[in-house]
């Protein structure tokens, strides 16, 4: 959520388009991408890797 609210920021101050500004959402944005893709990741690989130590405990 933090996130959201941080590029939306950078867009009201950035509302005009010259290449800086551009530059500057467009490596914001990656690095939000960057970051949904990661926590994606890891909770995934949590959870394949705990999956089978619980099936292990079950039976």
């Amino acid at each position: 959520m933090c996130n959201i609210i941080y590029i939306s920021v950078l867009q009201a101050i950035y509302k005009d388009v010259n290449s800086k500004a551009y530059l500057l959402r467009l490596s914001s944005f990656l690095i939000y991408i960057y970051t949904i893709v990661h926590l994606i990741y890891f909770f995934f690989n949590t959870v394949f890797n705990s999956c089978p130590f619980l099936v292990h405990d079950v039976f």
